[in-house]
C-alpha cells in the first residue's frame, strides 16, 4: 500500500464511521423539525446510498488493489464478481439522482420560497424515494441480462494487488459513454440550480443592505411598543371629551399602521433566518456537487481498451472522488447545522435528549 492508500483508507474509515452515526441521527429524530422536511429526505437517501457505495469500492475495488485476500478474489465466484460490479454503478446513479434532487429542492426554498412545503410534501417525496430506489437497478438491468462476465487480474506479483476487468469491452464502452452524459447533464442541471440560487441570494442581500442604509422616518425613529403608544395616547384624548373624537380616530389608526410595521419587521427577520438556514444547507449541496463533478472528471478519465494495469492507473482520479464524494457530506451539514449536530451529538454519546424540545423548535435553532 502507497501512503497516499493509506491516507484514502484511514480517512475513509473515519468518514464510514461518521457517516454511520449519521443516518442513525436522521432517522431516529425524522419526524422533529426541521429534519422532516424534503432536504434532510433526500438527505438520508443519498446518506444510505454513500455508505452502500464506499462498502462496495472497498470491497470489490480498493481491497485488491491494497493487495488483501488476493487469492480469495480470483476464486470469488462468477455471480458475486457480476453482483459487485452492478452494484457500483447502480449506486453511482442512485448518488448522482440524489444530489440533483437535493440542488432542485434548494431552488425551490430558495428562488421559488412560496409553496415551498406544499411541493416537497409528503407523497411527493415518498415518490421520489421510490424512484430514486429504482433508478440504479433500471440502469444497470441492460448489464444484468447481459449477464456479462468480469474477473480479477493480478496486477503485481510482489504486491499481489489485483483489480477488476470486465470481459465484455465493448458494453463497458457503451456504459462509459452513457454514464459520461448523464453526469454531464446532471452537472449542468446542479449548476444551472446552484447559480440561480447564489444570484437569487445575493439580489436579496443588496436590497436588504440598500433598506437598512435608509435612515428611518420620523413616526418609525426610537423604540416604540403598542401597549406605549396606546396608552400614551389615551392619556391625551381622555381630557378633551367628544370634541377630539375625530383626533383620536386618527390617532388609533396610526397606532394601527405602526403596530402593522412592526409586525412586518419581525415577520422580516423570521424570513431572514429562514432564508439564512436554507442558503447554508445550499451551500453544503454545491460542496458536494462540485465532488460529483470531480467524480464526472474521473469517468472521462477511465480507459476501456487498454491493459488492466492501465485501466487500473486511470481510475485514480475516480477512486479519490468516490472516496470524498461519498463520505464529505455529513461534515459539511453538521458543521453548517446546529440542530442537526445537536441530534449527531446526542446519539454519538448515547444520551437520547428529550424529543418533545425538538417538536416545536425556534427559527434561531434551525440554523
Amino acid at each position: 500500500m502507497s501512503p497516499i492508500d493509506v491516507c484514502f483508507l484511514t480517512v475513509s474509515s473515519i468518514l464510514f464511521g461518521i457517516y454511520l452515526i449519521f443516518i442513525v441521527s436522521l432517522i431516529a429524530y425524522q419526524n422533529t423539525a426541521p429534519l422532516r422536511s424534503g432536504f434532510f429526505t433526500l438527505t438520508l437517501f443519498l446518506g444510505i446510498f454513500d455508505v452502500l457505495q464506499m462498502v462496495h469500492v472497498y470491497a470489490f475495488l480498493r481491497f485488491p488493489s491494497f493487495g488483501w485476500m488476493t487469492d480469495y478474489y480470483l476464486r470469488m465466484p462468477p455471480h458475486l464478481v457480476h453482483y459487485g460490479s452492478c452494484a457500483m454503478w447502480a449506486l453511482a446513479v442512485n448518488q448522482h439522482l440524489a444530489v440533483v434532487f437535493i440542488a432542485i429542492n434548494r431552488l425551490s426554498a430558495i428562488v421559488y420560497p412560496h409553496d415551498h412545503k406544499r411541493r416537497w410534501r409528503k407523497p411527493v417525496r415518498r415518490a421520489l424515494a421510490a424512484f430514486l430506489c429504482a433508478s440504479g437497478p433500471l440502469y444497470v438491468l441492460p448489464k444484468v441480462i447481459h449477464e456479462s462476465n468480469e474477473h480479477y487480474v493480478v496486477l503485481d506479483k510482489r504486491t499481489r494487488s489485483s483489480t477488476l476487468v470486465w470481459d465484455d469491452q465493448d458494453l463497458l464502452l457503451r456504459y462509459k459513454y452513457i454514464s459520461c452524459i448523464t453526469l454531464i447533464v446532471a452537472s449542468i442541471v446542479c449548476l444551472f440550480c446552484y447559480g440561480s440560487i447564489f444570484y437569487t441570494s445575493f439580489q436579496r442581500h443588496m436590497t436588504t443592505a440598500k433598506r437598512r442604509m435608509t435612515p428611518p422616518s420620523r413616526n418609525t425613529r426610537g423604540s416604540i411598543t403598542p401597549g406605549s403608544l396606546i396608552r400614551k395616547k389615551t392619556s391625551r384624548t381622555s381630557y378633551n371629551g367628544p370634541s377630539r373624537m375625530k383626533s383620536s380616530t386618527s390617532s388609533i389608526r396610526s397606532i394601527a399602521k405602526q403596530v402593522t410595521v412592526g409586525a412586518q419587521s419581525r415577520s422580516t427577520q423570521i424570513v431572514y433566518l429562514w432564508e439564512k438556514r436554507e442558503l447554508k444547507l445550499a451551500v453544503c449541496g454545491f460542496v458536494v456537487f462540485f465532488f460529483m463533478f470531480l467524480y464526472t472528471v474521473g469517468v472521462l478519465n477511465m480507459t476501456v481498451d487498454e491493459s488492466a494495469r492501465s485501466q487500473h492507473s486511470h481510475r485514480s482520479i475516480w477512486l479519490a472522488s468516490s472516496d470524498i464524494f461519498s463520505g464529505i457530506n455529513p461534515l459539511l451539514l453538521i458543521a453548517v447545522s446546529k440542530s442537526l449536530r445537536t441530534r449527531f451529538l446526542s446519539i454519538l454519546c448515547c444520551s437520547w435528549c428529550d424529543r418533545i424540545q425538538y417538536q416545536n423548535p425556534s427559527s434561531s435553532s434551525w440554523l
